[in-house]
């Protein structure tokens, strides 16, 4: 199988590399499924057994980047019904993109599929309507390879750090809501205690008073 094998979930690499970090500017999403979505082309080709180049026109600069921004443009018309679900896995920050976010990403991650399978195969024609590859250098496949690992393998991390971050924030707003409620509690005993208190200060001053109004009157019938 060799370089040959599928490349498809290498490329999800730079997709979590470079998209979870810039998700403030780029619409992380978006740029992850378009660092994919051009396998779609060698994924038909082998399931459909068709006559046709594994990657043919849609692995071009010109179509992927098309493909690209109009898959931004989408995502982008349905963020409002899935933006609760990017919240959920932490791939959308509270602050809301605007359009041009969507179709960079969309088009970056299209180009950038296109940008790392170009040295790997023959059959890609990168800048078509030129129909040759001046790329195409299958020695570089591990340096390739490598770099979608480990930049992988950042996206994991980071993406562990943003879990472990949104978790301590959760427990720490637990806590501090809990806090908060306990010193209410508090104030409210407190602010009870000082009204019963002065209650019973009133109660026995009535009550010396009625003592006292009750001996001038016998005093005075005297």
């Amino acid at each position: 199988m060799g370089w040959n094998m599928p490349f498809t979930p290498f490329h999800l690499g730079p997709g979590l590399g470079l998209g979870l970090p810039l998700r403030k500017y780029l619409h992380a999403p978006t740029f992850l499924l378009a660092s994919v979505i051009v396998d779609v082309e060698p994924f038909l080709v082998l399931f459909l057994g068709l006559r046709y180049p594994l990657h043919g026109y849609l692995h071009t600069f010109l179509l992927a980047i098309s493909i690209g921004l109009v898959l931004g443009y989408t995502l982008f018309l349905l963020e409002k019904f899935l933006h609760p679900l990017y919240k959920i896995f932490l791939l959308e920050t509270g602050n809301s993109l605007n359009l041009k976010s969507f179709v960079v990403a969309g088009g970056l991650g299209t180009g950038l599929h296109v940008l790392l399978d170009t040295p790997l195969y023959a059959d890609i024609t990168p800048f078509y309507p030129i129909t040759t590859n001046p790329f195409h250098n299958p020695s570089l496949a591990l340096e390739i390879y490598s770099l979608c690992v480990w930049m992988g393998a950042f996206g994991i991390v980071y993406y562990l750090g943003l879990l472990g971050l949104s978790i301590y924030r959760k427990l720490s707003k637990r806590n501090n809501t809990q806090a908060n409620v306990a010193t209410q509690n508090v104030a409210l005993a407190n602010r009870d205690y000082k009204h019963s208190s002065w209650t019973l200060v009133r109660g026995i001053r009535f009550k010396s008073r009625f003592k006292i109004g009750v001996r001038f009157i016998f005093l005075s019938e005297e």
